[in-house]
């Protein structure tokens, strides 16, 4: 029985009907697409810690869905005829309703997927995801493509040129990322959020059956679908390649940009957020039917953002606030990712190769994220693949795209690079520990150099790359005033880890720093008491030298993180003390070039490190309850957020004795998380006080002090002993409109400083 056509509006295929019928459809698709990585995000985030490499490798996932989508979707529309493209992926939309429930029963599930301690768990959380939601993610995203095709074959006159519904795709795909931690995140659990997720599958189901029943085929169509342009050559391997690195170099953009903003934040649905919507809505203006931003307005700006990116990597670790550098790091993305994916909207093929060009966006983005996130941290020991990208961009964006008069590259493209570079080589060590005035080291290391380069080089694209790859090399070699040796090394999953020796009025100091921030240090020094001074956030006159100086001993106490193991110094004879830690570099850096650990031993106290996510081994521990339960986890300066909810807490009381204490170190320059923790308490019925030093003058940073906060709780008020009646701690007070943060939510914004 053959399945009737519906003929639409008029025979000329001129009205509104159908296309609004296929936007609207690509919309509820793409929000589905898009709303669900949040989701999915968040289920994992507690089984896998608070690093940003978590979502980095969620994004690799929705990659490879998206290209194992369009694969699947080129395959239907090569191999298969219209109707039965129809029948097939009706089918296929089914069996993804069918599977969705797996997604509900995520949390269940998750147990049978726990990260290896020792390993990366790069591929157990790619298997986690495969498993959960593969056939679900598959489907949804070989829609957009296949329906593009749809159109592309029907009789409508916009059929020739179906773009513009890659920009309603994008679209919705917007939407649905900016009303997750507005809308969704707020008021839904996660377990609703995900059955609102599948009510709005089985509605694509029914919109896509539909779409397909009121197409008609135009009538003169050959087999393939599309009858005017069976005369076009199909794309020569150089245009696939280089769709291909168009691709690849904003996916890398869009992993680099994350990892920026979590790293130093947190790992959170609203950071994760941020960047992917710029990153659609690129996709958005340029394939828009009525052009919204000239691309050869975006070639103009594009050097410019680039050479001012140059000169904001200088300014990350200074006094500029962090929303200045959210601005500048979010708006030269932005441009970046328009110049490359306006090229691709320039470079479109006619709709016959309309899937071709798609797979080659879906698998540029696929090698872009398996680029940041599988090997560029085992190949190289900092994070060098964000501007490695900008780099790359500047060589495959060619600032006046219609010039044919030029070869692709020659001899001067190499050398005119390479004096420039050793030019800045031999002039940068100048500014080399002469200048304190940052903002205008750097003007000099960046500034000048960056207007040469515009000037000189910024109309050959390879020429280009080369001198600002040569500017981001020479910039490296300015450092700080003081004599410094890295003495250890690493990147893994979780962040890179240096030791550096750092010599400071004739004293070696041993620094811990964990991504960009300082997490531990200790005096380099024969004598074992000056040695076992513990410095930074835990000096003995701070707020958890107070702790300790009033009670006698802890018998037994859990910390979670362990830095450079600096708490070890005040683990006493006969006392118990567990590290959970989930990086295997960081325990290794804390046996092998520091000391607390093994002085603590040597004092007679019995040390012990668990490997694995703080929350979930403290949650599977068997041992007896704890006196002291010390939250001290960090991702460079982000707290994990999933160390900081509802359901955290419940199972830190679950392990903790009746009159024992619960503290957390909240110490952040970007976050208050002091109303966080105070509402925490309040849904416990803690318990709280809050003790901190936020300023510290000259002579006691020369000691090794730095600026702390901290809160300890507990179930009565006498537990708390001292510290009760100290005037250096304080009862903590509520915030009015911080709401509880649990496994389900979190609210950033309100805790920005």
């Amino acid at each position: 029985m053959s399945i009737p056509q519906i003929e639409i509006d008029d025979r000329r295929g001129t009205g509104y009907f159908l296309p609004c019928w296929y936007a609207v459809t690509l919309f509820i698709s793409a929000w589905l697409l898009f709303s669900v990585q949040p989701m999915i995000g968040k289920l994992v985030l507690p089984l896998y810690g608070g690093t940003p490499a978590v979502w980095n490798t969620c994004l690799v996932f929705f990659q490879a869905g998206l290209l194992a989508g369009y694969l699947y979707a080129h395959g239907l529309v090569a191999r298969f005829s219209f109707r039965q493209q129809r029948v097939g992926h009706g089918l296929m939309l089914m069996a993804a309703l069918l599977g969705t429930p797996l997604l509900i029963r995520g949390r269940e599930l998750a147990d049978f997927f726990a990260p290896p301690v020792h390993a990366n768990p790069v591929l157990a959380l790619l298997l986690l995801l495969v498993v959960f939601a593969g056939i679900p993610f598959v489907a949804v995203a070989a829609t957009a493509p296949l329906l593009q095709s749809w159109f592309s074959q029907s009789s409508h006159n916009r059929g020739r040129d179906p773009y513009f519904l890659y920009a309603a795709s994008n679209l919705g795909s917007m939407v649905a990322l900016l009303a997750y931690p507005f809308l969704l995140e707020p008021y839904l659990p996660l377990e609703s959020q995900l059955r609102l997720w599948m009510i709005g599958l089985a509605a694509l189901m029914a919109f896509t059956v539909a779409a397909g029943f009121v197409t008609t085929p135009r009538p003169n169509a050959t087999s393939d679908g599309h009858p005017d342009d069976a005369d076009i050559p199909p794309p020569s391997l150089r245009q696939l390649l280089h769709w291909l690195l168009l691709a690849f170099v904003p996916a890398s953009l869009l992993f680099g940009v994350t990892t920026f903003l979590c790293t130093d934040v947190a790992a959170v649905p609203l950071l994760w957020i941020l960047p992917l919507t710029l990153y659609l809505l690129t996709f958005v203006l340029v394939f828009a039917p009525v052009a919204i931003v000239r691309h050869e307005t975006i070639l103009l700006l594009f050097p410019l953002a680039v050479l001012l990116q140059t000169f904001v990597f200088s300014l990350t670790h200074t006094t500029v606030p962090i929303w200045c550098l959210f601005l500048f790091h979010l708006g030269t993305f932005f441009v970046v990712v328009l110049a490359c994916h306006g090229e691709l909207a320039r470079q479109r093929p006619a709709s016959r190769f309309l899937t071709e060009f798609y797979l080659c966006l879906a698998a540029g983005g696929l090698l872009g994220g398996m680029f940041n996130t599988l090997v560029a941290p085992s190949v190289f020991p900092t994070v060098v693949e964000y501007p490695l990208a900008l780099v790359m961009a500047c060589a495959i964006v060619p600032l006046k795209p219609n010039r044919h008069d030029q070869r692709f590259l020659d001899w001067q493209d190499l050398w005119l690079p390479l004096l420039f570079y050793l030019g800045l080589s031999a002039v940068i060590p100048l500014f080399k520990n002469r200048l304190d005035d940052v903002p205008l080291q750097a003007t000099l290391v960046y500034g000048l150099p960056a207007a040469l380069c515009l000037l000189f080089f910024a109309e050959r694209p390879i020429r280009f790359a080369l001198a600002v790859g040569a500017i981001l090399l020479t910039g490296g070699m300015t450092g700080d005033n003081r004599e410094s040796e890295l003495v250890f090394q690493a990147r893994n999953f979780f962040a890179v880890v240096r030791v550096i020796d750092v010599k400071e009025n004739g004293t070696i100091v041993r620094r811990f720093v964990h991504g960009t921030t300082l997490h531990g240090m200790q005096f380099v020094d024969e004598d074992m008491e000056r040695r076992n001074t513990p410095l930074a956030y835990y000096f003995r006159d701070g707020p958890i030298g107070e702790l300790f100086a009033g009670r006698e001993a802890f018998r037994r106490v859990a910390v979670l993180g362990l830095g450079a193991g600096a708490l070890a110094s005040y683990a006493k004879k006969g006392e118990s003390w567990t590290f959970f830690e989930v990086d295997p570099a960081v325990e290794y850096v804390a046996r092998h070039y520091f000391t607390f650990l093994s002085d603590a031993k040597n004092r007679g106290a019995e040390v012990e490190i668990v490997l694995g996510d703080a929350r979930l081994q403290l949650e599977r521990y068997q041992g007896q309850p704890f006196d002291l339960i010390i939250a001290d986890a960090f991702s460079s300066d982000a707290v994990p957020t999933h160390l900081l909810t509802r359901e955290a807490v419940r199972i830190y009381l679950d392990h903790l004795s009746p009159q024992g204490l619960l503290l957390f170190n909240i110490t952040n320059r970007h976050l208050d998380l002091e109303p966080v923790v105070a509402a925490l308490a309040l849904d416990a019925g803690l318990e709280a006080r809050v003790g901190e030093v936020d300023e510290v003058d000259e002579a006691e940073r020369k000691a090794g002090k730095s600026p702390s906060r901290w809160v300890v709780l507990a179930r009565t008020g006498s537990a708390l002993g001292p510290l009760q009646t100290n005037a250096k701690w304080q009862r903590l007070k509520q915030r009015p409109g911080c709401p509880l943060w649990t496994d389900d939510y979190s609210n950033l914004i309100q805790v920005i400083r």
